[in-house]
């Protein structure tokens, strides 16, 4: 593949949330009647929800708390079982099924030269033969392919252009642009 990328999420992609706290995983149900939790990870890859660390837990209502950590180990099916401080039952987990986890942006991994997390492709302009084409509205992660949704700026459904020399001329995330050479075959939501 042409473009160096580290993938910290699957179809949500470590969304931005307008701060600098990043979405990393979502909470399946609770696990057990000791408040533990079975979270999904948005990038398997990624070790941050192993780090006993703080996180913000966002519920499906959009209130917010921050909890810490206690305890992380990896379940079967690409899961997490997770115990948050403050959270000492079924009862209490179960009100955070559906909520999500984010961290801090600066809690990410270092890259390397020429690579970049998804979440920093959100916003970026994106160019069409050097015309503007729309922003990049997140990245989905398919089993054969990394693609952008990308919202037009003419309107309508969002286009979903393989992260391919087929169609990706150029990436710049610390720019926050993307170039690309052709959508044909491209699919719209």
């Amino acid at each position: 593949m042409l473009f160096g990328i580290s993938a910290p999420r699957k179809t949500k992609i470590m969304a931005k949330s307008g701060s600098d706290w990043i979405e990393i995983a979502d909470v399946a149900k609770p696990h057990g009647v000791r408040g533990e939790l079975r979270v999904r990870s948005f990038s398997p890859d990624s070790d941050l929800i192993a780090a006993k660390r703080v996180v913000r837990v966002r519920l499906k209502s959009g209130e917010e708390a921050t909890h810490t950590i206690t305890t992380a180990r990896l379940a079967p099916g690409d899961a997490w079982l997770v115990r948050l401080d403050r959270v000492e039952d079924r009862d209490a987990a179960d009100k955070l099924r559906g909520a999500i986890f984010l961290v801090q942006r600066s809690e990410f991994a270092p890259l390397e030269e020429g690579e970049f997390y998804f979440c920093d492709l959100e916003g970026a302009e994106v160019l069409l033969d050097e015309r503007p084409f729309g922003k990049v509205k997140s990245v989905k992660e398919y089993p054969s392919v990394n693609v952008l949704l990308v919202d037009p700026i003419e309107g309508g459904g969002a286009w979903e252009v393989p992260i391919t020399d087929a169609f990706v001329t150029d990436l710049d995330a610390d720019k926050g642009l993307v170039r690309l050479h052709n959508v044909d075959g491209c699919v719209r939501e």
